[in-house]
């Protein structure tokens, strides 16, 4: 495991995906994930799917009623960079389900090590929390990169499904 850790920038976040369903292999020993085909919802549930699914067209509705979904996915916006996912969230805050209330935090996991000459090339993993609600009432969470353009940098988003009582992320 350690040396996959050194592969990437943010190591603390990297999973080898070796875990699979039962008799599975994961993605790592299982070979070159099918290619993924731009605008379609994906699936992928650690220790049950081996790659990521296509979720058919009958069942989105059904299994994705959180906020991310309803905002963007179900109306055919899939957002690539920071920038964008803000500037499509903005554009509904004035829908129902619109989460106009907005709280950026900029976290560094090595923000509390001192910079001294010996310390100078340590990684201190800036990233952005962002948290998006509609009345106090928090929907919405991303962690995303600092390159607010990027569309390789991380974006993650993890946003509340009261109806199936599950994070869908």
């Amino acid at each position: 495991m350690q040396e996959n850790r050194e592969k990437f920038d943010f190591p603390t976040r990297a999973y080898s995906y070796r875990h699979s369903a039962p008799g599975g292999k994961g993605m790592l020993e299982a070979g070159a994930p099918p290619a993924l085909e731009a605008g379609r919802i994906y699936r992928f549930v650690l220790g049950v799917d081996d790659f990521p699914k296509p979720v058919p067209e009958a069942e989105i509705e059904t299994l994705l009623q959180d906020s991310f979904a309803g905002l963007l996915l179900r109306r055919g916006k899939f957002p690539l960079t920071l920038r964008e996912l803000l500037t499509e969230i903005d554009a509904l805050n004035n829908d129902a389900g619109g989460l106009p209330q907005q709280k950026i935090f900029l976290v560094a996991d090595g923000g509390q090590i001192q910079w001294t000459p010996e310390t100078a090339s340590v990684n201190r993993l800036f990233r952005f929390a962002v948290a998006r609600s509609r009345n106090d009432d928090v929907r919405l969470l991303v962690s995303a990169s600092t390159a607010l353009d990027s569309a390789t940098n991380f974006l993650q988003v993890l946003s509340w499904d009261a109806a199936n009582e599950v994070y869908s992320y």
